[in-house]
């Protein structure tokens, strides 16, 4: 991927997230990737969405998981993990959907090579030590578009995506489509991403 690209993801990280959440809710995972691939798209980088589970765990999780080669056996050993160590692991996306619910988490894939996460944040719980950012991006390879799954953690959290194919239809969802509050938050990021180009320039 051009080097260019890449720095026009770091900002898109930057900037993006306030802007979504003054039109839509932390939980907003569909609008969060439209808006994402329109953004994108105007400044002609190609961006498509992807149905994934996420999982994120603290400090003490990812430490375990790193120890242990592996994850909980089981819930009575993740309980163990919690109730010992403190180690705590939410997810998004997995069955049984919420009432509403796709029963998936919406990203989107660059060119094949970088997943976008513009509403991880959701699945903040400061209680647990599980702070994240507002956009998240990591690099990803055809193993992890073909199902295998895919570790893109911060220094200090566990992070962890799996393409899922069962989730439910979404794609009529209004969020999904050019509606005032998904053009209001193009428009704005778009902006805020010219005129750091212009900056530099």
């Amino acid at each position: 991927m051009p080097n260019h690209v890449e720095e026009i993801l770091q900002r898109y990280a930057e900037v993006a997230r306030p802007e979504i959440l003054r039109d839509h809710t932390p939980h907003s995972c569909i609008a969060a990737t439209w808006i994402t691939i329109e953004t994108l798209s105007r400044l002609e980088i190609r961006a498509e969405p992807l149905e994934v589970t996420l999982s994120v765990g603290n400090a003490a999780y990812k430490r375990l998981i790193g120890e242990s080669g592996r994850p909980p056996r089981s819930r009575e050993e993740l309980d163990e993990w919690s109730s010992d160590y403190g180690a705590d692991v939410l997810g998004v996306g997995f069955d049984p959907p919420a009432p509403g619910g796709i029963g998936c988490h919406i990203v989107a894939v660059v060119d094949g090579s970088h997943l976008v996460d513009a509403s991880i944040d959701q699945a903040s719980e400061p209680s647990t030590g599980i702070v994240l950012p507002g956009v998240h991006i990591g690099r990803v390879g055809l193993d992890f578009l073909r199902g295998r799954l895919q570790r893109l953690d911060t220094d200090d959290l566990f992070i962890e995506y799996k393409r899922k194919t069962d989730a439910r239809p979404w794609q009529d969802s209004y969020d999904w489509r050019s509606n005032p509050q998904t053009e209001s938050a193009v428009a704005r990021i778009e902006r805020l991403l010219r005129a750091a180009e212009e900056l530099e320039g």
